[in-house]
């Protein structure tokens, strides 16, 4: 059995694998980069990263985020990206990367993408109410833009943004982003690390 061992600081991920943040009762695992590179390292193809805090990155310019990825056909999904230089940072070249259903939380940039990846995804619910209802297309929460003043209008009141995010200079484009946190219940100053 290959065990996964977490330090404080940065953790690289260098082999395809689902890695799962449980919830215990005392919150989300929390990975903290200390201020120094990235919280996550992918470089992993086919990887899934969901259910973990990521804070702390350096503030360099250079890359470092709650997530670089420098590798393709990775899912990220429901994680919450606080307090990092990026959010999530794709290195050129990685490519058919999925990242939804994530809460971007006062980063000094949520994400950077300029090959263009996946920034929502087609969810349906399964049995007979997926057949009802049909499918749901979900982005990613970006305290940078959810309010009229930074963007973010929602005139049909349906909980996302009238208008798409382009993802840093693009072609990255979130087509659905969220008006609210997805985490339930949780606000934007409520997070502790």
């Amino acid at each position: 059995m290959e065990a996964l061992l977490f330090r404080a600081g940065s953790s690289h991920v260098l082999h395809s694998v689902a890695l799962i943040g449980v919830d215990t009762g005392s919150g989300r695992p929390v990975i903290d980069a200390n201020g120094s590179s990235s919280a996550i390292t992918l470089r992993a193809n086919g990887t899934r990263i969901e259910g973990f805090n990521l804070t702390g990155s350096g503030g360099c310019g250079c890359g470092n985020a709650g997530i670089f990825i420098d590798s393709s056909d990775n899912i990220i999904l429901n994680n919450i990206l606080y307090k990092n230089r990026y959010g999530i940072y794709i290195e050129e070249g990685a490519t058919n990367n999925t990242i939804h259903s994530n809460d971007f939380l006062e980063n000094r940039v949520a994400a950077n993408d300029t090959v263009g990846n996946w920034w929502s995804m087609e969810m349906k619910e399964e049995g007979l109410m997926g057949l009802l209802k049909g499918a749901k297309i979900i982005g990613n929460h970006y305290s940078d833009y959810d309010e009229p003043g930074e963007g973010c209008n929602d005139t049909n009141s349906d909980g996302f943004c009238d208008e798409p995010r382009t993802i840093g200079n693009g072609p990255g484009i979130d087509e659905h982003p969220l008006v609210a946190p997805i985490i339930a219940g949780q606000k934007e100053s409520s997070y502790t690390y």
